[in-house]
């Protein structure tokens, strides 16, 4: 179960449409929705328009969405690319203990976290 929140799709004349509906739910723009459907909340934590659990996926080198709050998730790629401070700041902000990891098995432990929600 996870909370998503459908953060709106803003067009050239503003906020946009006030409700997306997917899979026949309804999301009204800002508000929570409880889901059970595993692959549309994984689906969900790769789309820019969504918050999942309060994490917000930003793709590499975009903004995140202007109405996103919660933490921002770098995508799997950019964890390849970090040095072995910035990894264990990940692990850390995530509350993952990675004392006396080499880099390798610090990334391989936030890809698993990654991939278990």
């Amino acid at each position: 179960m996870a909370k998503l929140i459908w953060l709106g799709e803003p067009d050239e004349n503003g906020d946009g449409p006030r409700v997306n509906h997917w899979n026949g739910i309804a999301f009204p723009r800002g508000e929570e929705v409880e889901i059970d459907n595993a692959h549309m909340i994984a689906k969900a934590r790769k789309n820019p328009h969504y918050s999942v659990d309060g994490e917000v996926y930003v793709p590499a080198g975009a903004q995140p969405h202007p109405n996103a709050t919660g933490p921002v998730i770098p995508p799997k790629v950019e964890l390849t690319e970090m040095n072995v401070a910035e990894l264990r700041a990940e692990a850390a902000r995530r509350g993952i203990d990675v004392e006396d990891l080499s880099k390798t098995e610090i990334r391989e432990k936030l890809m698993a976290d990654d991939a278990s929600k």
